[in-house]
Order: C-alpha cells, then structure tokens, then sequence
C-alpha cells in the first residue's frame, strides 16, 4: 500500500487565466500574473498529459508504470483543475460509438494525433462533471422549449438583412412549430452562417437585439444572458457562437455546485474556476468561439435535443470524523467526485476514508492537506510511499493497495477526492 506525490502537467489554452491559477495556489495571498495563460491542470494517464509520481525524494516514474504493478495501467478518469478568463468553445462530446467511428476514420486517413484539425484525440466518450470552487458560470444544454419559442419569436424580427434569409425562415419554422426537427433544422441554418462567411449580418442583429454595452458600466452582469452575447461579441468577433447565451441555459455554479455533461450535451464555459473529473478522453467537438479545430457536421451528428432547465448537483453532507464528505453522484460509470472540508473555523481536523478497489487521486484546492495511508506511523511525514503533504493546487495517488488512508486538512479551502464509483466511503460509515 502506498500513497505517492503526483505532479502533473499544465495546459496554456488561450481562454485560461493568468491570474486564476496563481491566487488558488497562493492561497489568498498577492501574486504575480502568469507569464501565458494556465488554463488546465491534468491529473491522470491520458497520453496528451500523462502524470508522474515521486517515488522517492527527486525520483520521478510515469504515474502508468506505478499503477501497472498492481492493477490497470491507466486510471478510466481525468482529473482537472479549470481556470476560464474567456469563454471556452460551444461545444458537446461524442458517444463511445461515435468515438470509436471518428478515431478509426481518422487513423485511416493517416491525421496525426497531433494535428490542429484533428476531431478525434482518442477512442473514448467524455462524460463530465465540473464542480466550482468559485464563482462559476456557464451554458448547458437547450431552453425549454417555450423559452426558446419565445426567445426567437423577438429575434427573428432582427434578421432584416437578406443573407439571414435561410436562418429567418428556419426560425419562423420553428417558432410556428417548435420541436425536435425545426429546432435541428434551425440551429443547422445558424452554423452554415459561419461556412458561408456572413456573419456580419447576423452580428448586427445580436447587437441590435441584445443593445450595445454601456461604456459606463462598472462591473460585468454575469448573470444576463443578453450580457453574454455582447461579451462573446467582444472576445470572438464574427463568430456565430456569440448567440450561444439566446438558446442555451445559463448557469450559475456557487462554490460546491456542480454541473453533470452527458454525451451529446451542447454547453460552454464561460467564466471561473473548477475541479473537472471526466472520463480519460480530449475528444470535443466545437461548433464556435475559439481558435481551435471546429467540426459543426460532426457535432451536428452528435447533438442531443434535450429542452429542459439544467439540473445543479448539490450533494448532501456526510459527517465524517471531524469534517464532511459531500458526493456528487452522476451516471457516469469511470469516475465519482467527493468533496472532504470542515466547518467554518474549526482550525483543522482528520477525515478516515476506506476504499474498496481501484487507485484514486487526492487534490488539494484553497488550503493544505496531509494524505497519510493507514498503516503510516504518526511521525510519518516524508516518505513518499506513505504520507504525503499537499499545498493547494497539489495531489496525491492513492494506489490499488491501500485499502484504508486518512486525509488531515484545514478549514480553509477544501480536498477533492477522484475514484471509480462507489468504492470510497467514511470509515466510521462501515462501522
């Protein structure tokens, strides 16, 4: 049985923060912008970000060959911190079906895995699960379908310009008839504004629907969507995922919200940090607002038409030792997020967690933490095999072996725990 220190790869998309990723390892205290944008810390074995593990002090090995001597050579999730300046991508996930199809297709095609246009990174679905450690907002999934009827009944008389004459009719289609086939049959109209270069017509009627912005405003109202538009104008000018805030939910995550993605979800980030666990998969495909590979037939292909209010996960709590584990429990079958904290100025305190099987990973967000496999003496706090210490923004493997691991944290910031589901509880809950 063993615990080891993780250290992990960061990802510098354009839509990181430079600022975001510093104060959650600096804990609250002044920093120093980072030089690039860190948008993503990735904690597992996919091949684009693998880990490393410290074996000994200054003795480093793949996080896969450590798990290879007990089990599974891969852990079946990716664990991530997120940091968003700027809104990421409209976007959803492939199925494992289509996952699969995509690779195979790609492979045959000789697309280096590696490409700037390649769809398909790997053979696996990514169903997710973000969970805010701040303030955090985004869009998912479809309007009900009275909100959008309405919403696009009042949009529709903006499209004036003859070039939206496909997307109007469309929209008066569906505003007639709302459903499944006008609504797909809408949305398509809107992506092929982008493959045909016009979306400046559609721009100027986002601005004259949703009005310009105040030059006086004092502060971003993050919760009207009418907001959004106007911000994703102004961060991806001409870009038809501008209108993204008029059909999709916006969602506003408190810290501890969660927000669960199955496959065929379309949804954004748009601003805020969070823990992200999904299944081991970077396939995304991206109909607007980035830099990065856009593929609309693909997700065209990919899209689940679900109208309805986007559910929050908010677990309950569960005391445990002298703290509570909060679970946030999802369909996903790779992976289940848990959430160890204290209460409000309680100092510090010891959670004991038992584990049924396979490897998890323990993260540290907002303060620090001890991680400490049962059968470590108490003195115990350098050898990498049995405790590990952790600052924020800092993990921890537990192995396949360790069935039994306390977790020593303080009441500032919380400690994240990845597993397969199921297999971690309180021990004073099997007692």
């Amino acid at each position: 049985m063993a615990v080891y220190r993780m250290h992990n790869r960061t990802q510098h998309y354009d839509w990181g923060s430079r600022r975001m990723f510093p104060e959650l390892k600096a804990t609250g205290e002044p920093v120093s912008p980072s030089p690039e944008p860190v948008a993503e810390l990735w904690m597992g074995t996919h091949p684009r970000g693998p880990s490393s593990v410290e074996t000994s002090p200054g003795d480093m090995e793949p996080l896969t060959e450590i798990l290879g001597r007990s089990g599974a050579g891969e852990l079946p999730f990716l664990f991530k911190i997120l940091t968003a300046e700027r809104g990421l991508s409209i976007q959803t996930h492939p199925s494992r079906a289509l996952a699969r199809e995509g690779f195979r297709r790609e492979e045959a095609h000789g697309i280096d895995i590696g490409a700037a246009h390649r769809t398909y990174r790997d053979r696996n679905h990514k169903p997710e699960l973000l969970c805010a450690v701040g303030e955090f907002w985004g869009l998912r999934g479809f309007r009900p379908l009275s909100e959008l009827q309405s919403e696009m009944r009042d949009f529709v008389a903006e499209l004036n310009d003859s070039a939206m004459t496909p997307l109007r009719t469309a929209l008066e289609r569906f505003v007639a008839a709302p459903g499944d086939s006008t609504w797909r049959e809408a949305f398509a109209a809107l992506l092929r504004i982008a493959e045909r270069g016009e979306t400046a017509p559609l721009e100027g009627a986002l601005r004259a629907y949703c009005g310009e912005p105040d030059p006086d405003e004092a502060y971003a109202d993050r919760d009207d969507r009418y907001w959004w538009c106007r911000e994703l104008m102004r961060q991806f000018p001409g870009d038809v995922g501008a209108a993204a805030p008029l059909y999709l939910n916006l969602v506003h995550l408190h810290p501890g919200d969660a927000i669960f993605l199955e496959a065929g979800v379309l949804h954004a980030y748009l601003y805020g940090a969070g823990v992200e666990l999904m299944a081991s998969s970077d396939n995304v495909l991206r109909a607007g607002c980035t830099s990065k590979h856009v593929d609309r037939q693909e997700l065209l292909q990919a899209l689940t038409l679900i109208f309805d209010l986007p559910a929050v996960v908010r677990p309950d709590p569960i005391s445990c030792g002298e703290g509570e584990l909060r679970r946030y429990r999802t369909t996903a079958e790779e992976f289940e997020l848990l959430r160890c904290s204290l209460p409000p100025g309680a100092g510090t305190g010891r959670l004991q967690l038992t584990k049924e099987r396979g490897a998890a990973v323990v993260l540290s967000v907002g303060g620090g933490a001890q991680v400490r496999a049962a059968d470590a003496a108490p003195d115990t706090v350098s050898s990498p095999a049995q405790s590990v210490a952790l600052s924020s923004t800092e993990s921890a493997l537990v192995d396949y072996g360790t069935k039994r691991f306390s977790i020593d944290l303080s009441s500032v910031g919380a400690v994240y725990v990845a597993s397969v589901p199921g297999t971690i509880s309180c021990e004073e809950e099997g007692t």
